[in-house]
This record gives C-alpha cells, sequence and structure tokens, in this order.
C-alpha cells in the first residue's frame, strides 16, 4: 500500500505541476514537486486517467500512434470496464469520430490499439450518436484493465466542415490535436459499477494535449459570463474583455483561451455561426482566486490572426482543488474579434 501511495503522489505532481512568481524584480520559478499528502487526507477512491497527446504542436494529429492514453493508477483497486469519449463538449464545434472517412478529410482510421491491448483485456470498441457520416462518442471495452497498467490507442478526428478534402485538410484542420478537444467528457466504468465523469484540460506546458482525471469529489463547473455580453458567443470589437466567475469559494481558477480560424476549401460543410476548425494560437498560465463568496473578475485579451480565417476566440476555465486535481471544465465561450 505505501508503493501505491507513492506511485499516485508522483502523479500528482507530474500532472498538476504549480507556477508560482515573484515580486517585481524577481525571476520567476515553477515548481515541479509533488504534493505530500496523507491516505487520511486523500482516501484510496477509484480514478483513472485519460490523455490525449499526440505531440507534434496544434497541428498534431490523433491519427498518430499512441495519441490516446488510458492509465488506470495504483491508488484503488478497481478494474475498468468501460471508458466513453463524448467530442459533443470539445472546445471546438463539430469534431467528430472519422472511422470509415465520410465525414471529414478523405483519410480515415479506426481504433487502432498502439500499446498493451493484450494485457488490459481490451475486448472491442463501439460508435454512437452519429453526427454527420461520423460519430460523436467512443466506447471502449476491457475486461482486464487492473490498477497499474494503462493503455494508449489512436484513431481519426475531423472536423466536419472539411468533408471530402484531401488529408490533411485546408490549413491541416483536418490535424485535430488534444487541444482541440480539451472539455471533452470521459465516462468511466468500474467492475463494480461504479460510473464516473471528468473532461479534459489543457496539459501543462503543452500546445497539442489535453487531459482528465477522472474521479469523485473534483471541484464542479465553474458558472462564467462576459461583462456586458449576453449568452455564450458574440462579436466583439474591443479585445479587452471580463470573464466573471462564480464558483467555489477561494478557488484557484485556470483560464484556457485558443484562437480558431476557420479554413476551407469552397463554401465548407454545415459551417454554423462561431464555429472554426483548427486551433492557431493560444493562451494558457491566466490564474486567478475566487473570493470568499466564490466570485472573481479576470481581465483577458482576444486574438486575431491569420487575416479574415481567424479571431475566433474559444474560452475555456477549470477550477482546481487544495490537491491540485482539476475538476469540471465551463461550458464553452466564443468571442469572434472583428476589426471596428
Amino acid at each position: 500500500m505505501k508503493q501505491n501511495w507513492l506511485y499516485f503522489l508522483v502523479l500528482l505532481g507530474l500532472l498538476y505541476p504549480t507556477t508560482g512568481s515573484g515580486q517585481a524584480g524577481e525571476e520567476e520559478a515553477t515548481l515541479f514537486l509533488p504534493l505530500i499528502v496523507t491516505p487520511e487526507a486523500l482516501p484510496p477512491l477509484p480514478e483513472a486517467v485519460v490523455r490525449i497527446e499526440p505531440g507534434g504542436g496544434m497541428n498534431g494529429s490523433t491519427f498518430t500512434p499512441g495519441s490516446f492514453v488510458i492509465i488506470n493508477p495504483t491508488s484503488h483497486e478497481q478494474q475498468i470496464t468501460e471508458m466513453m469519449i463524448d467530442l459533443r463538449t470539445a472546445v471546438f464545434p463539430d469534431m467528430v469520430f472519422d472511422p470509415n472517412g465520410l465525414a471529414g478529410d478523405v483519410v480515415a482510421k479506426d481504433v487502432q490499439v498502439d500499446s498493451d491491448g493484450s494485457l488490459v483485456g481490451y475486448s472491442g470498441r463501439s460508435y454512437a450518436s452519429p453526427h454527420d457520416d461520423g460519430f460523436d462518442l467512443l466506447i471502449l471495452q476491457f475486461a482486464d484493465f487492473d490498477p497499474g497498467e494503462q493503455f494508449a490507442f489512436s484513431v481519426d478526428v475531423d472536423p466536419t466542415s472539411i468533408r471530402g478534402t484531401a488529408v490533411p485538410g485546408p490549413h491541416e484542420s483536418g490535424s485535430v490535436s488534444g487541444l482541440e478537444l480539451a472539455g471533452t467528457t470521459i465516462t468511466v466504468t468500474f467492475d463494480d459499477s461504479l460510473m464516473l465523469t471528468g473532461q479534459t484540460f489543457l496539459i501543462p506546458g503543452s500546445v497539442s494535449g489535453s487531459e482528465a482525471l477522472v474521479r469523485a469529489g473534483l471541484p464542479g463547473s465553474p458558472l462564467v459570463t462576459i461583462g456586458g455580453i449576453g449568452g455564450n458567443t458574440a462579436v466583439v470589437t474591443d479585445p479587452h474583455q471580463i470573464l466573471q466567475v462564480t464558483g467555489d469559494p477561494k478557488c484557484l481558477v485556470h483560464v484556457l483561451i485558443i484562437e480558431g480560424g476557420l479554413f476551407l476549401e469552397g463554401a465548407g460543410f454545415d459551417i454554423d455561426p462561431f464555429e472554426a476548425n483548427s486551433a492557431i494560437g493560444v493562451q494558457a498560465g491566466i490564474t486567478a482566486v475566487t473570493n470568499s463568496d466564490g466570485q472573481a473578475d479576470i481581465p483577458i485579451s482576444l486574438s486575431h490572426t491569420m487575416g479574415n480565417e481567424g479571431g475566433f476566440n474559444y474560452i475555456l476555465l477549470v477550477q482546481e482543488n487544495d490537491y491540485r486535481m482539476l475538476g469540471a471544465t465551463s461550458s464553452p465561450i466564443t468571442l469572434k474579434l472583428e476589426d471596428e
């Protein structure tokens, strides 16, 4: 049991490093030390870690072998029997699994097991929620996925807006990374029928990866509005905006802003307002602490690059608990920055 806890503490330190900034004139320091807690403070509950990290920068692709990794940590005794990946909540809209090459560009890839399929008892996959000839949901089944084991695979994910284009799509829009899939909902079922959910958020230091810790008791989704703007979408001409956050009291909040571009050959397929299909910029490391009422105002700056194609600013927030664990993401906000 002692070894299991040491493994888990190291995992915490790797997944959620903290960044501290000094006073004026001091050099910023980044700490990568695991948080020391006791089993009484952090009970060994069932959990899983899911990472979508193909590498290769913002144009990395889930087509790359090993781009999806599922980890069953040694902090509990339950096997994972099923995992569902739901793209409907991803920060970029209209992203789908495209195993048949019909929904996005013409190149396809069904689930390919890249490591440890036999060890974890991988017993198959299924798709659900059809969406423009692709699928929103991927369900993976396992027969022997024990604590301490991990499983890696790859599969094609595309935006539906580039249907029928040559690989990799205009401006590599067919190369979808974990960054563009931040906010994806992960549902894990364990062998005692316990079902837990989590959502992916940017991996610290990465521009192509997101990950989720799926565990009970994580922070809930913060409520976010934009000062002076109603709803979750708007066209704005001022790059300076204020995020108005309602969450847990005295809680650290992380902000992720991804600039997207809409790149098409011709008119594109089924284009919705505020729809982009490729990440072209990212702002991370923006944080704030809510007050005793759970409120925080966070100033942000939007970006508009790449001419007429760019300027779609996708905004996602998440809360962090005392153990540096991230919870559910906010509903995405999209602000289209245009010239006055």
